[in-house]
C-alpha cells in the first residue's frame, strides 16, 4: 500500500490485537499481518519516505511480545534526507593501536635493568614517582633470577678459565671485566627486552599521572607490602624475643 503526500503534518502508530492502526496527517490507515505501507513526499524537496513494515519475524530472532497474529516489526522516518540505505553507515572509532618501536623498547629495558637494584630510588630520585605494572613486574622477575646470574658466572668462569691457559693475566681480567660489562649493558637488557610486553613504554608509569584503574592497582599493591612488611617485623621480634628467653634459661 502507497501513499503519496505534499506535506507530512503527524505520523502515529498503535497497535491493537494484531493490527497496526497508522494516522497520516489526521487519516486512519488499518494494516493487518503481513501488509506494508510506504508514503512518500511529493514537493520539490528532496524525496523522503516513512515506511511501516507490518511482517512475521524470521525463525533466527527472538520472539517479540505481540497481541494477536501481527505486530509492528519497524517504523522509519526520513525528512529531507537520503534514506539510511544510501547514508554513509556510522562506525565506533577504535582506540589507536600504540606501536613498539624496537630502539626505544630496548632503550627503557636497558634503564629499567641498570636501575633495578636496592637504592636504587635514593641515587636516581625520579624513579619515586615511577610504578611498573604488574606484567612488567613479572617479566623482571623472571629475569633477574637464576638465569641472570648463572649467566654472569658461568660466563666469567669460562672466560677465565679460557684466559689462564692462552693469556697472562692482565689479558685475562680484561676480558673478564669486559664479558661483565657486555652482560651488565646487552645481555642483561636484551633478555628483558625479549621477556617484557611491549610496548615497554606503555607498562611504566608515572604514579601523578596514573589512571584510576592503575591507581587501584598500586595503592593495593603498597599496601600488601607494608602489610607483609609489619608482619615479618613481628615475627623477627617475636623469634629474637623467644631466643634471648632460651639463652637465658641455658
Amino acid at each position: 500500500m502507497k501513499y503519496e503526500v505534499s506535506e507530512l503534518k503527524g505520523l502515529n502508530i498503535e497497535i491493537r490485537n494484531g493490527e497496526a492502526i497508522v494516522t497520516l496527517n489526521g487519516k486512519q490507515i488499518v494494516l493487518t499481518e503481513g501488509e506494508r505501507l510506504d508514503v512518500a513526499l511529493t514537493e520539490e524537496a528532496e524525496p523522503a519516505e516513512t515506511e511501516v513494515v507490518n511482517e512475521e519475524p524470521e525463525k533466527t530472532e527472538p520472539e517479540k511480545p505481540k497481541r494477536g497474529a501481527g505486530y509492528a516489526e519497524y517504523a522509519a522516518m526520513y525528512a529531507n534526507e537520503k534514506p539510511a540505505a544510501e547514508q554513509s553507515t556510522r562506525t565506533t572509532a577504535k582506540a589507536p593501536k600504540v606501536k613498539s618501536d624496537p630502539k626505544e623498547d630496548f632503550i627503557a629495558a636497558m634503564k629499567i635493568s641498570l636501575t633495578n637494584f636496592r637504592g636504587s630510588k635514593i641515587i636516581f630520585k625520579s624513579l619515586k614517582n615511577i610504578w611498573y605494572d604488574r606484567e612488567l613486574q613479572t617479566a623482571i622477575k623472571n629475569v633477574n633470577g637464576i638465569v641472570a646470574y648463572f649467566i654472569l658466572i658461568i660466563g666469567a668462569a669460562l672466560i677465565m678459565l679460557f684466559g689462564s691457559k692462552h693469556f697472562d693475566t692482565t689479558v685475562t681480567a680484561a676480558l673478564t671485566i669486559g664479558f661483565i660489562l657486555i652482560d651488565i649493558f646487552i645481555i642483561n637488557p636484551f633478555m628483558l627486552y625479549i621477556a617484557a610486553p611491549k610496548p615497554i613504554r606503555a607498562h611504566i608509569k608515572e604514579i601523578d599521572k596514573m589512571d584510576e584503574k592503575d591507581r587501584e592497582v598500586y595503592e593495593a599493591e603498597i599496601n600488601t607490602l607494608k602489610v607483609s612488611r609489619s608482619v615479618q617485623r613481628l615475627v623477627d621480634r617475636h623469634d629474637e624475643s623467644g631466643n634471648m628467653i632460651y639463652r637465658d634459661r641455658n
